[in-house]
């Protein structure tokens, strides 16, 4: 029983995770949500490259740990946002699956360069408190 349990939990964790989406324009040129690894994102933060690195998660879980150079903007509040349509924003959760919502939702904005990072619980390097 137990395994089985595994297998499905380790399936519902795949499915959740699995409708990101690769960076592409379609036919009509309308943008799509590109993936970011942690290590890329690392390296812009470490070469000061230009981008809005979005925390989506909520304010209580951002001030227990987050990515030093991100701001907190729960993923409720993330229609409420007015940057440069033409600024590159990378998101990023617990998971991955608030990361994907929230750069579904910027893509329907109107916001062209949107990257999900997926989950803090993938950064493997420090985080501010």
């Amino acid at each position: 029983m137990k395994k089985v349990v595994s297998i499905l939990l380790i399936m519902i964790i795949l499915v959740g995770c699995g409708d990101k989406k690769e960076a592409t324009k379609d036919t009509s040129g309308t943008a799509s949500i590109k993936n970011i690894s942690t290590d890329n994102v690392y390296d812009m933060i470490k070469t000061k490259e230009d981008y809005i690195l979005i925390d989506v998660r909520t304010e209580e879980e951002y001030k227990a740990g987050h990515i030093a150079s991100s701001i907190n903007i729960p993923l409720d509040k993330i229609s409420s946002i007015d940057f440069d349509k033409d600024s590159k924003i990378i998101v990023y959760c617990r998971s991955g699956v608030r990361s994907n919502e929230a750069a579904n939702m910027l893509i329907k904005m109107g916001y062209d360069d949107v990257n999900d990072m997926g989950g803090i619980i993938n950064w493997k390097y420090e985080v501010e408190i």
